[in-house]
């Protein structure tokens, strides 16, 4: 109790400073300042020299700053603001201060102009949100940002990414959401999305995201994610109710086609002149125009059109029809999904987690990190086959597979260590006496059973070969007792399968 209530005091005595006095506190000093101890002469230098420019900035040169736990409470942002002081600043790391107020983040982003990267994680920027909707200065250099355990509301950070126009990727772990809302103008040039150890229980939620046309990689690794499924594009588009075309979209292209030129041999409305069928949007989407009705550009894009990298580490995903279903994301070449549900029972060894994801991710090429070649395909194949041979429940790739393959025969159950042990007591014979018995470790090398004998019978270490007969009463019936030389020092003695009762034959050269 006394350290806490230190440390609690602790915590109350710092001393809180503005951003700009952080910056000069860590990069400005006095050039001319120096120290003398034991008769030497230390000069302290930090960072670069001011430049001898008129009016140039004094810390011109600073284009990565690293400001975490600085005790940073505000900006103190002078009126002529940070042209003189920083205005290079490219990265910003501002994580662990004590920054509260979200109109002191903005005035700070906007007056670094060249700033493109802001760490903001665990500061508890709780006071005046309001401010970040109303924002309407654009942050256009801006690409990368991250938000973790701020606890940061969802829709306060896509208004937040609305003024970022080159925003690339997003970090907001540890907010606790539970579910998103994405509208279609949202993040639309966020290429990477980081939003792992939050609370999304529901792949619907996930779904949000999918139809923002950079999305490249998303990483949701840490959430109790008990879901995966790709939804059919065309299921997504509504009946079209229009006199003329009366087409239900779910009945696929052809029959719009076919109808509306039906209805255009039937009377001369024109219509057909009013419909684009089959062309394509700027992102290859193909569009369809029906202008009476007002139905304009329906688009059947592929969900997801542009994700390649996936991670669901960590998650509650329980079922392998799930991870099926990541084969249909049309791009998607890379999964993480480490430490998942389905992978973490005692029955599933290391080796059947990667060979069963394998298996069943056929359009994956790289699984946790690491290359998928066709031999290692091919061999998670048949090991899955193997594996679910004799299970009531099978995935669905199952059956593709036994198609591919054919019916596996079940590998014998072999067991390789029977009879095997580390210690066993042998007969030595010389000259056809038993002359000694002993129990040897034999998983030492030939060479050491050599050195024994040459000791206990006093022989000289080359003067004699020894020959093994394997005459245990322990050894399987029916097994040959011819002699087998042991022939090389270096081969273990494991090699000769020695057991209790077995014989050393020592011939003298």
């Amino acid at each position: 109790m006394a350290v806490s209530t230190h440390q609690a005091k602790k915590k109350l005595s710092v001393s809180k400073k503005s951003f700009v006095e952080a910056v000069k506190e860590k990069y400005c000093t006095d050039l001319d300042s120096f120290s003398i101890g034991n008769g030497f002469v230390i000069k302290y230098i930090q960072g670069k020299p001011k430049d001898d420019k008129k009016n140039a900035a004094e810390l011109a040169f600073l284009r990565n700053v690293g400001l975490s736990n600085s005790s940073i409470s505000h900006g103190g942002i002078p009126e002529e603001g940070l042209m003189r002081l920083c205005p290079n600043i490219v990265d910003l790391d501002l994580s662990h201060n004590l920054i509260d107020n979200w109109s002191d983040v903005l005035e700070l982003l906007s007056a670094l102009p060249s700033l493109k990267f802001i760490n903001l994680s665990h500061n508890k920027v709780f006071n005046d949100k309001r401010c970040i909707s109303a924002w309407k200065r654009p942050l256009s250099n801006v690409e990368d940002v991250v938000l973790n355990s701020t606890e940061l509301e969802w829709c306060h950070v896509i208004a937040l990414t609305s003024v970022m126009p080159a925003l690339k990727e997003l970090h907001v772990c540890g907010n606790g959401y539970t579910d998103l809302v994405v509208q279609s103008d949202d993040l639309h040039t966020v290429e990477c999305l980081r939003i792992n150890d939050n609370s999304l229980t529901s792949w619907e939620e996930i779904w949000k995201l999918h139809q923002l046309p950079k999305l490249k990689t998303l990483i949701l690794s840490g959430n109790p994610l008990q879901d995966i499924f790709y939804k059919d594009p065309m299921s997504e588009v509504d009946t079209c109710n229009c006199p003329w075309c009366r087409w239900d979209h779910s009945t696929g292209l052809e029959d719009l086609v076919f109808e509306v030129e039906e209805e255009d041999l039937e009377n001369d409305s024109g219509h057909a002149a009013n419909v684009n069928v089959g062309s394509e949007s700027a992102t290859g989407d193909q569009l369809v125009d029906c202008k009476p009705c007002g139905l304009e550009s329906i688009s059947w894009s592929n969900p997801f059109p542009a994700l390649k990298a996936l991670c669901i580490s960590e998650t509650s995903i329980n079922a392998w029809q799930h991870v099926e279903e990541l084969s249909k994301f049309p791009h998607l070449h890379s999964v993480r999904m480490k430490g998942i549900q389905l992978l973490s029972t005692a029955d599933v060894t290391e080796e059947d987690r990667r060979k069963l994801s394998i298996a069943c991710l056929p359009t994956i090429s790289n699984l946790n990190g690491s290359s998928i070649s066709e031999t290692e395909r091919d061999k998670a194949e048949r090991h899955c086959l193997t594996y679910f041979s004799d299970k009531e429940s099978k995935p669905a790739v199952f059956q593709v597979l036994q198609e591919k393959h054919g019916q596996l025969t079940p590998l014998a159950d072999v067991d390789i260590g029977y009879g095997f042990q580390e210690w066993a007591k042998l007969k030595f014979i010389h000259k056809a006496n038993i002359v000694h018995e002993a129990n040897m470790h034999v998983v030492e090398p030939v060479g050491t059973l050599r050195l024994y004998i040459s000791k206990k019978l006093f022989l000289p270490l080359r003067s004699f070969r020894m020959w093994h007969r394997a005459s245990g009463a322990s050894h399987k019936e029916g097994l040959m007792e011819d002699l087998e030389e042991l022939f090389l020092d270096s081969l273990p003695m494991s090699r000769f399968n020695f057991l209790d009762g077995d014989e050393i034959f020592i011939d003298d050269i």
